[in-house]
């Protein structure tokens, strides 16, 4: 192995020790017999249709995505409105406030070859039909 290979092990490894030893401390006073009690008693309807709204929230972002995205770059398919939005989602869900999750859309729109500007209307009317289902 190069001095590179092995650095970037060393690193890898030294994330998964950290996340292991966080989770046991996170869990340390857990009392997993009243998990397990709580498990067993949740209605599966309930998680399933859970499901459901999640995944029908993410896809009719990216049908709102590619309807506008679709002005502004006419090869927009809806599976690349899909994976921007989720990604998009990630970003949402991976820093403070939910901040990141614009501008991950934002550089994926321009990388895609769309003007910054254009791209950012697109997402700002996204914003908006957002804001407005809400209040509505």
């Amino acid at each position: 192995m190069g001095k590179n290979t092995s650095r970037h092990v060393l690193s890898i490894l030294l994330v998964v020790a950290i996340s292991v030893g966080f989770i046991f401390f996170q869990f340390r006073n857990v009392k997993w017999n009243v998990v397990f009690d709580v498990l067993k008693n949740v209605n599966l309807i309930y998680i399933g249709l859970a499901c459901l709204a999640m995944f029908l929230y993410w896809w009719l972002e990216a049908v709102v995505l590619q309807r506008f995205g679709k002005q502004a770059d006419p090869t927009l398919k809806m599976g690349t409105s899909f994976r921007i939005t989720m990604i998009g989602q990630f970003f949402n869900s991976v820093t403070p406030f939910a901040s990141g999750g614009q501008p991950a859309q934002l550089y994926l729109l321009t990388r895609r070859g769309i003007d910054i500007g254009l791209a950012s209307s697109v997402l700002l009317i996204k914003f908006i039909i957002y804001q407005a289902m809400i209040v509505a």
